[in-house]
């Protein structure tokens, strides 16, 4: 995937339109992960070993087959009325054990709902009164949460203003009710 990413040229000016790429800021972060990590380990390794095992959270990029059993399925019943069968064949690609155990950084990170509260918390403070569980700093939090994208910019691609820090969406503009400063993804949040 990635020798793809290299030989691709821009769509538009750089710096003069935002497009959101579902896919391709994962490959490209995992890619950068591999080629500075002296282990040279994949994201879904790294992640593993340097985030997930040490604050003790399931966070999987690339399911262990012996998990499979555990991982409950994405149902489609409620939606199948309003998406394409195109969409649909997109979303039961995500039900497949192949696809669990594939690393695809952007898409298919396996967590529950206990290890992602801890994940996200570990974002903005030590956990469990470890002073080493904080995985961002504030002055890296701030960058990270600070929005990259102009006021009302719409995204070329999903049409809607949709403004991102470095590496998180933010939500204050368009979701308040979840606070200032929050931050994160909808695609954790299942259909």
């Amino acid at each position: 995937m990635i020798d793809l990413l290299e030989q691709e040229r821009p769509v538009w000016i750089p710096g003069h339109a935002q497009g959101y790429h579902a896919l391709t800021y994962g490959w490209l972060a995992g890619e950068l992960i591999r080629r500075v990590d002296p282990q040279k380990r994949t994201i879904g390794e790294f992640i593993r070993e340097e985030i997930a095992d040490p604050i003790q959270t399931e966070f999987y990029i690339g399911l262990p087959q012996e998990f499979e059993q555990r991982v409950s399925p994405l149902i489609l019943t409620d939606v199948e009325g309003i998406l394409n069968s195109s969409m649909l064949t997109v979303f039961r690609f995500y039900n497949e054990a192949q696809t669990h155990q594939a690393e695809i950084p952007a898409a298919n990170g396996i967590t529950n709902a206990r290890s992602l509260a801890r994940i996200f918390a570990s974002l903005i403070g030590n956990i469990d009164d470890r002073k080493d569980s904080r995985l961002l700093q504030p002055e890296i939090l701030q960058h990270a949460t600070t929005s990259n994208t102009l006021p009302n910019e719409t995204d070329i691609i999903l049409q809607i203003s949709l403004p991102f820090g470095m590496g998180f969406a933010l939500y204050e503009q368009d979701f308040p009710m979840f606070g200032p400063k929050s931050f994160g993804h909808s695609g954790k949040i299942d259909l």
